[in-house]
């Protein structure tokens, strides 16, 4: 958590004193840039809790961008495994009556973004995205043996805003939160999963990246 408000008041601070201090912001821009469309990919990690142990995600996100304010696209998640839950109810003969649970998990979703506030580099949007996964879960039983408990799909939906920053032409770090719900699921990965979420992504304009890096074409 230190680390997480560490990055959070770098990454403002970065903002403010790139803006230097002016701020004029534009709400629900029509359009940003010149180009009409540019091809998308995104790092993403988000991060919630449950019984103060850490549920993490990293995912890719691909996709596209219009008018340099509506994002669409793919997005693939995985669970970083080796997490242990404990305080999960498990209808099992022989498991303790605190089990732990392991969770083998990801999902793929549709994406949509929109640019809500622009204000030079600095920008807040919107993303919305639902999907469906598959997990697999394992408890503890009581000789201390991991077992698998079910192995099933899910459904997921979430929404939330994040605000990024263009340090570059190519490249936009951000940082947001949102609600994650998970529906058709167990619910021992309903109350681990169905939480708020804070998220740190990094998105890569491939075009701008191959026109600024690759050809080094300047503006």
């Amino acid at each position: 958590m230190r680390l997480t408000l560490l990055c959070l008041f770098v990454f403002v601070g970065l903002m403010l004193s790139a803006q230097k201090f002016t701020f004029e912001p534009e709400w629900l821009p029509p359009a940003v840039g010149e180009k009409k469309w540019k091809p998308l990919v995104g790092f993403d990690s988000r991060r919630s809790s449950f019984n103060d142990r850490k549920v993490k995600f990293f995912g890719l996100r691909l996709g596209a961008q219009h008018r340099g304010v509506h994002r669409f696209g793919l997005g693939f998640y995985r669970m970083n495994r080796g997490e242990i839950y404990d305080g999960i109810l498990v209808d099992r003969p022989d498991a303790s009556a605190d089990a732990e649970v392991q969770f083998i998990a990801g999902f793929a979703t549709i994406f949509y973004e929109r640019v809500i506030m622009q204000a030079g580099n600095l920008e807040l949007a919107t993303p919305v995205y639902i999907g469906a996964g598959n997990v697999e879960e394992l408890y503890k039983d009581v000789a201390g043996t991991f077992r698998p408990y079910v192995q099933e799909g899910f459904s997921v939906f979430g929404f939330g805003v994040m605000a990024k920053y263009r340090i570059f032409h190519w490249i936009e770090p951000g940082f947001g939160g949102g609600m994650r719900l998970i529906f058709n699921a167990t619910p021992e990965l309903t109350q681990t999963l169905q939480r708020p979420y804070y998220a740190f992504k990094v998105s890569i304009l491939l075009g701008e990246f191959y026109r600024h890096v690759i050809l080094k074409e300047s503006d």
